[in-house]
Order: C-alpha cells, then structure tokens, then sequence
C-alpha cells in the first residue's frame, strides 16, 4: 500500500513540477554537462551508505554485538526504503529494529543504537544548518518566503525530536512511562498478551536497557566518534548537488553554500507528512534553483540531483532489502566481555 502511494507520488512530482519539460529539454541539458562530476556525486551517495553502516559496526561492537558488512549495510537500506514510503520518515526506524531482531539483537539494545543514530542525525543537521545561517544570512534572505517558512518550520520540529531523544536516552522516568505505555496499548489491543511475569519482564527490558544507555552517556569517546561518523555521512549526501552544479561549470555557488542549501532543503522536506517527501522536495529544490540563478538548467539539475541522491538510493534499497530480508543470515555474534575489553 505504502510503496503505491510512493509511486503515485513519484508520477505526480513528474506531472505537476515538471511540466511542459520534454525529455528532449532534458536530454539536451544532460549533454551540457560532465560525466565526471556526475560520477563523484554518485559515489557521494555511496559514501553515506558507508559511513552509516559503519557506525552500524561501531557502535554495535561497543555493545558487546559483532556485525558483518552485509548486515550493516542492510539495516542501511531498510530504514532507507521504508522511510522512504512512509510520510515523515517514520517507519524506516522500527522495521530496522525487526531486521536486527532476527539477527539475534534484542530490542533492548536496537533501540538504543536506531536512537542514537537518529539523534546523532538529527543533531548534525541542525549543526549544518545553524552554521550556514551565521554565515550565508545575506544570501538566505534573498530565498523565498515558502522556503524560509518550511525551513523554520523544519528546524522546530527536528529540535523538537531532538529533546524527545535526549529525553528517552537521559530520563530514566520518561522512558519507564513509555514502556508501559506501549505494552498497556499491545495488551489493549490484544497484539500481545499479558502474563504473570510481565512486570518482570518489562523491568528487566528497562534495566538493560538503562545499563546500556548509560555505557554509551558514560564514554564520551564513543559518542564523539559515532557523531564524527554520522557528520560525514550527512555531509556525503549534503555535497551531490554541489558536484551537480559543478558538471554544469556553475562557479558562482561556493561548496559551503551549496551544503546549508541542501541542509536547508533537507529540513524544510523532512517534517512534511509525504513519503520521502516526494513533490515538496522536488519544489523547494527547483524554486531555489531558480532564485540562484540557474533558470536554464533549473529544472534538469533537479531532475538529476532526486534521481541521484534519492529515487536511485531508493531503487537500490528495495533490491537489497529484498535480498537481505529473505535471504538466510548468519545472527550477529554475541561478544564476550572479557574479549570485548581486549579489542577495545
């Protein structure tokens, strides 16, 4: 259902951004530019599959969990195509969680990492963006109202999930609530059903995960390397648009200028309750585009710039999935304490 309300979509950004836009026009506008800014803006794309899969392997080692490439690059593409066909980007996280789950990782302790990464990109984006208004305000207040407000709008909101986070990983109270809150509504629902035991079992789950949230508050060390991690991998998908006005020879948007536009970009589309936020996206991009100054090949270099950094990802994400969630895997491998302690 999910996926055909996507693709829906998707023909809708086609139909109503880029009308009266042949496939002549484009073809002429890919032949202006160089196949070989084209090539690194790709490869951009496959370094924030890296970088996050390698905090996947990072941060799971920390947790006394051994991971495999295969593995961490398949929680990537999970969370990739299911938040790509669920509105705001929800529902990428928790079929993460399953698909950890079956490789032997507890919920317990999948919830701690799928927060931390969220948070941790949640919190270098706003970085990004907060940086790029100090320094490029003049030029931010030539964009468009539309732009400025969805943009405003976005920085709330993310701020918002921000603190929700914090609050789930430093309140110890607020996550109890939560828990039982969760159950009392898989119990109502009779989705789960309740047994003598399930306080036990509830506070146990709370406790774990208590110890292993704080292990990672406690190692600062760990936190400023996964938040190293998890910068750049913002940055990789941040710098496509930069290498695509570089294969149009465009020299009047500087690298850092053209990373806050697409920071910008980024969460101005990510609040918006529109799976990947197909058509807003697509929008906002070509309107700014426009206001930068680059009307002839506006609309070619936004076509090029959601093809690269989101319909491909996405396109290579449901074949991985498919592969990764059917195909038999080896569970992750429980690390011993003591040997966990040596590697470190």
């Amino acid at each position: 259902m999910s996926t055909g309300v996507f693709l829906l979509l998707f023909a809708l950004a086609y139909i109503f951004v880029f009308k009266d836009y042949s496939i002549t026009e484009f073809q002429e506008t890919m032949s202006k530019c160089e196949g070989i800014y084209i090539i690194i803006a790709i490869g951009c794309v496959g370094l924030w599959v890296f970088f996050e899969a390698y905090f996947f392997k990072f941060i799971f080692k920390k947790l006394n969990y051994r991971i495999s490439w295969y593995q961490a690059i398949g929680y990537v593409f999970t969370e990739t195509y299911f938040s790509a066909i669920t509105p705001s980007s929800t529902g990428g996280q928790p079929v993460q969680m399953v698909e950890m789950n079956k490789d032997k990782i507890p919920y317990k302790i999948s919830s701690i990492v799928v927060m931390i990464n969220t948070l941790l990109y949640k919190i270098a984006l706003l970085v990004i963006v907060v940086l790029g208004f100090i320094f490029f305000y003049p030029q931010i207040k030539e964009l468009t109202p539309t732009f400025r407000g969805f943009t405003i709008l976005g920085f709330i909101i993310t701020s918002l999930l921000v603190l929700l986070l914090l609050a789930l990983l430093f309140s110890k109270k607020f996550i109890k609530k939560l828990v039982n809150f969760g159950y009392n509504i898989l119990w109502k629902l009779k989705i789960k059903k309740k047994s003598n035991d399930s306080d036990k079992k509830i506070d146990a789950s709370i406790n774990e995960y208590k110890r292993a949230a704080e292990y990672i508050k406690k190692d600062k060390k760990v936190m400023a390397q996964s938040f190293l991690i998890i910068f750049l991998q913002r940055l990789s998908l941040l710098l496509v648009n930069f290498f695509i006005y570089k294969s149009f020879h465009i020299t009047g948007i500087s690298l850092f200028y053209a990373i806050t536009i697409q920071a910008f970009l980024t969460i101005a589309a990510d609040f918006i309750p529109v799976p990947g936020g197909v058509i807003i996206s697509e929008a906002l991009l070509l309107e700014t585009n426009q206001v930068l100054g680059i009307t002839s090949i506006a609309k070619g270099a936004t076509l090029i710039f959601r093809n690269i950094s989101f319909y491909f990802l996405v396109f290579v994400s449901i074949i991985y999935y498919m592969i990764f969630h059917y195909a038999k895997r080896k569970p992750a491998e429980k690390i011993k304490d003591d040997e966990e302690k040596e590697t470190s």
